[in-house]
């Protein structure tokens, strides 16, 4: 079984290189495929969902906002400052909307990519190599949001390679959930507009 798992690397690639508006019946079926082929291995570790670690994982994902803040803008404290701003004057909606959409996608791409792709990936060319291709991927995936700036792009994979990372030492999903839902919702509601949500 594990050196059927190599068959996995070409589809992570090429599922990276579809950006489309709506990918949910691709990612459902690479899910429903990749959990069948995690429940059929036999692993060394067992993934888990850990709520008693929820505050902790919510401060690296402060801690990872702030690093990515201090690489990819020009004045990361004026940054920060507005972000706070944002948080304090939109109104509980606003912040709802924003959390949800946060959650949400934190949610389906780190199940997704983490907890079945990068999974699967290590027992097919070990942990360190599944960490970079499924980070290679992520970022490529989201490249579009990256707009050709290279300092973004390498931040989103710095930030997908400290996903990774999290989620090989922990092997925990609301870790990997966590961070990523905390930082994408301090993006957002930095960026939120009424009209646009």
């Amino acid at each position: 079984m594990a050196s059927g798992m190599i068959l996995w690397l070409p589809l992570i690639v090429f599922r990276s290189l579809i950006v489309v508006r709506n990918t949910s019946l691709i990612d459902g079926m690479l899910l429903l495929a990749g959990v069948v082929c995690i429940l059929a291995q036999d692993f060394a570790f067992q993934i888990k969902a850990s709520w008693q670690h929820l505050p902790v994982y919510a401060v690296c994902g402060m801690l990872v906002f702030v690093l990515s803040v201090s690489v990819t803008t020009s004045h990361p404290v004026r940054y920060l400052r507005q972000v706070l701003r944002a948080i304090q004057c939109r109104g509980r909606s606003m912040q709802k909307r924003v959390a949800w959409s946060a959650v949400i996608t934190a949610l389906s791409e780190e199940i997704v990519w983490r907890v079945v792709f990068q999974t699967i990936l290590s027992v097919a060319v070990g942990t360190n190599a599944s960490i970079a291709v499924v980070a290679a991927s992520f970022a490529l995936l989201h490249r579009h949001r990256t707009a050709g700036i290279t300092v973004q792009f390498a931040e989103l994979l710095a930030f997908s390679l400290i996903l990774g990372g999290l989620f090989a030492l922990t092997h925990d999903v609301m870790a990997v959930i966590a961070v990523h839902a905390i930082r994408n919702y301090l993006i957002g509601i930095q960026g939120a507009d009424s009209e646009a949500w």
